[in-house]
């Protein structure tokens, strides 16, 4: 079994936190925009009016962020190491 470096492991650690970051700052963009979408209407969305796309984006946004920033986040895998041995008694 070939051998996996620190690096090899790190490099999607690094990617999934980079994403994480810049789906968090597109949702701070599309709560902003949400928020200037709800004064010009003069309603909150969700009461009277319907949830418009940057609501929805935002929170998708949020949420895929966060996941991204507790992949790159989350404790080391540490690979199972599986020896022949005797099955059964």
């Amino acid at each position: 079994m070939p051998q996996t470096s620190s690096r090899q492991l790190s490099a999607p650690r690094a990617a999934a936190g980079l994403s994480g970051v810049a789906s968090l700052a597109g949702a701070v963009f599309s709560t902003e925009m949400a928020l200037g979408h709800m004064a010009g209407m003069g309603a909150l969305c969700g009461g009277a009016a319907p949830h418009c796309a940057w609501c929805y984006g935002a929170a998708a946004l949020l949420l895929a962020g966060l996941a991204g920033l507790a992949l790159a986040l989350r404790p080391a895998h540490r690979p199972v190491r599986i020896t022949a041995g005797r099955s059964g008694s």
